[in-house]
């Protein structure tokens, strides 16, 4: 939403937006604990070029029109004449994160929910034959990377601040990505093991 009404343009934004879940200090971490700093590198420049390419996708569709009409006409940052003070400044940032929460918190609350009973009603054993040692590395890098880019509650928020084209880019534009990252780590797999 900052991104928009700053002025920045779609593409850069939704590649930050592609780019943060996916590749994340965590996912790092985790992937280098597990898999060792090879693939966890690979993994993150791979999700960094599904960033850019998803970006720059997302920029040449011309889908501006597709963000919400409360943040297109948004005030954007510009010059302020005046410097307002450490209180005014506090003041509006509080009443911007109110303004906000107002909007999104029932989607988050409802993306909450449906995560929470999904990740209940999974039984353990079928995410271990899924994901288990004799299976593909490939898999699991797809499916690391699709819980946190395509996760409930984020597409849940996002729907309330694009039109369903722009969403529906997005996700062809993430899933198509996710699974061309999965074919190649099962591709290079031994190599890299």
């Amino acid at each position: 939403m900052g991104f928009t009404q700053a002025g920045l343009p779609l593409g850069v934004t939704f590649s930050f937006l592609i780019s943060s879940p996916m590749v994340d200090l965590g996912s790092l971490v985790l992937l280098m604990s597990i898999f060792g700093w090879k693939i966890a590198l690979l993994y993150v420049a791979l999700g960094l070029m599904i960033a850019v390419a998803g970006g720059t996708v997302i920029e040449r569709l011309h889908l501006e029109s597709e963000v919400a009409d409360f943040i297109r006409n948004g005030k954007s940052v510009g010059i302020v004449e005046e410097t307002p003070s450490q209180r005014e400044r506090f003041k509006g940032a509080f009443r911007s994160v109110l303004d906000t929460l107002k909007k999104v918190f029932p989607y988050i609350l409802a993306g909450v929910a449906v995560g929470a009973f999904i990740h209940n009603w999974i039984p353990q054993g079928w995410i271990e034959a899924v994901l288990g040692k004799n299976n593909p590395l490939g898999v699991a890098l797809s499916f690391l990377m699709a819980v946190t880019t395509l996760s409930l509650p984020s597409l849940v928020m996002l729907k309330k601040v694009v039109k369903t084209r722009l969403l529906f880019a997005f996700v062809a534009i993430c899933v198509v990505g996710i699974v061309l990252v999965g074919y190649f780590f099962n591709a290079v797999q031994t190599a890299l093991m």
